[in-house]
């Protein structure tokens, strides 16, 4: 609880609260440019309006300022508050998270392609139409052939593989590949 807008600015951080509750009208600044300043520190943060005064004109700057709420007082029960409150902080907690592990799940992409990458042996990575994904610069120096060079997996096995006996060799690698691979991608070693 702060005593007005201008402390609420000096001691708000986005990690520090999981939400800011606060009536339109208050002493010194609106609650609509507490709203705008909390905007330029976090363009999510979960903000809940309360006013006496319905106004079709505040209720549009809050909904653009991006107001997770815009209660009418007086409120009939406590629940009238509290569900929106709940709601508002759930899902900001959800997307906090979320965010974290779409950043976990970039790092983790980023040191498989490295992996790949540097890996001592040749790598091609496809996806299950055969389009190839990654096709690492190992094999492109054990095979001669750039990834521009070959569209899709039926083409580089054509030309890294005429001769039968390397094919059936090649499509045991598939078959293993498929069976052990992720519904999305096989990867295959040479």
């Amino acid at each position: 609880l702060v005593a007005g807008a201008e402390e609420a600015i000096s001691q708000f951080s986005p990690d520090d609260f999981d939400i800011v509750v606060t009536d339109i009208k208050l002493k010194g600044l609106s609650g609509i440019e507490l709203l705008r300043s909390i905007r330029e520190k976090s363009a999510e943060f979960p903000v809940i309006l309360l006013t006496g005064y319905d106004s079709v004109t505040t209720t549009i700057q809050a909904v653009r300022l991006g107001a997770q709420d815009y209660l009418v007082k007086p409120l009939d029960t406590i629940d009238d508050l509290l569900l929106p409150v709940k709601k508002a902080v759930d899902y900001y907690r959800l997307l906090r998270k979320s965010r974290g592990l779409e950043i976990d799940l970039l790092e983790s992409e980023s040191r498989y392609r490295t992996s790949i990458e540097s890996a001592p042996y040749g790598i091609i990575v496809t996806d299950r139409n055969d389009k190839i994904l990654i096709y690492n610069p190992q094999l492109e120096r054990i095979s001669g052939y750039a990834k521009n060079d070959i569209p899709d997996l039926r083409a580089w096995f054509e030309k890294i593989c005429p001769e039968e006996d390397c094919r059936s060799r090649v499509l045991q690698e598939i078959r293993v590949a498929d069976a052990e691979a992720s519904p999305s991608m096989r990867e295959i070693s040479v």
